[in-house]
C-alpha cells in the first residue's frame, strides 16, 4: 500500500497522505506502507471535479515534502481558480468517517485507464515508475513483470480473468486452498499488486520461504491498482522468490475466497 500527496510532518512525527474527499491518513514507516484509515476531515480538497488536483505544503508554502504543525492544502484543476485550505494540529480526536474504500476507474476508452477516485491512498500510484522524483517509492527503478509472465509460477488451479483496469489487462484468480504463485528475482526490493474486489479472500505472503504477512483482498468495489505487499531492503541482490498462498479463507465483508 503506498501513500498519495504524502509529506513528512515533524509535528506528529509520522508520514501524512491527503487523500480525494479531503481525507488525511497517516502511517510511520514508508518502507512499510501501513497506511491508516483515512480520516474525512470535511468537504475541502477533492470533493468536486473542481477541486480534484490538490497538493500540501508546508507553512512557509516552500516544501511540498516536510511539514510543521501548521501546513496548506493547495487544491487546484486546469483553469479552475485555485483554493488554499489552512490545517492546524493539536490536541483531540478524529475518528475515520468514510475509511477505505475501492476505487472508481474512469476510461477515455477500454484500454486507458484515465483516473482513480478513491479514499484508499493505497490505489493512487500508476504502473509506470517515475525516475525523477523525491518520493522513494515513485522514484525506485522497477522491472514489472504481470501475471502471464513466463518467469511467474502457478501451482494449483487458476483463472484467466480479462480486465483493463489491470496491469496489462490481465490477472489470474483462485479459490482453491494452497494454490499459489511464485516468482524469483534479483535485487533489494519486491513490490506486489492485488486485484481486490467484493468477491475475494485472504492469501499469505512468503518471502524465502518464510512468513511475511496474510493479505485481505476484499475490497467493496473491484480494483486492480493496489500494492498488497512491499518489502525493500533485502540483503544481496538475490535472488530471492516471493509466494502468494491462498487461504480459502475471507472476511465477513466478502462474498468469496479467492485470491
Amino acid at each position: 500500500m503506498s501513500g498519495y500527496c504524502v509529506t513528512y510532518n515533524t509535528c506528529l512525527k509520522k508520514y501524512l497522505s491527503f487523500n480525494y474527499l479531503s481525507g488525511m491518513s497517516f502511517c510511520d514507516d514508508l518502507s512499510r506502507q501501513e497506511w491508516s484509515s483515512s480520516f474525512h476531515l470535511g468537504s475541502f480538497w477533492g470533493s468536486n471535479n473542481g477541486y480534484w488536483a490538490f497538493w500540501p505544503t508546508d507553512e512557509e508554502k516552500n516544501d511540498t515534502a516536510h511539514s510543521g504543525q501548521n501546513l496548506y492544502v493547495y487544491s487546484f484543476f486546469q483553469k479552475n481558480p485555485g483554493r488554499r485550505f489552512r490545517i492546524s494540529l493539536g490536541q483531540g480526536e478524529t475518528k475515520p468517517d468514510l475509511g477505505f474504500t475501492s476505487s472508481s476507474v474512469w476510461f477515455f476508452n477500454e484500454n486507458t485507464p484515465h483516473q482513480v477516485i478513491t479514499m484508499d491512498p493505497g490505489q493512487m500510484y500508476g504502473y509506470t515508475p517515475f525516475v525523477e522524483s523525491w518520493d522513494s517509492i515513485e522514484a525506485r527503478r522497477t522491472r514489472q513483470v504481470g501475471c502471464l509472465g513466463a518467469e511467474v509460477k502457478y501451482s494449483g488451479t487458476w483463472s484467466d480473468v480479462t480486465d483493463p483496469a489491470c496491469y496489462e489487462g490481465k490477472a489470474r484468480a483462485s479459490a482453491e486452498r494452497r494454490a499459489s504463485v511464485e516468482f524469483t528475482f534479483q535485487g533489494n526490493d519486491i513490490y506486489w499488486r492485488a486485484v481486490k474486489g467484493p468477491g475475494l479472500g485472504k492469501a499469505d505472503v512468503f518471502l524465502d520461504g518464510v512468513l511475511q504477512t496474510t493479505v485481505d483482498c476484499w475490497a467493496s468495489l473491484p480494483s486492480g491498482y493496489q500494492f498488497a505487499f512491499i518489502k525493500r531492503g533485502l540483503s544481496g541482490k538475490g535472488p530471492h522468490t516471493i509466494k502468494v498462498v491462498v487461504k480459502n479463507e475471507k472476511n465477513p465483508r466478502s462474498a468469496g475466497t479467492g485470491s
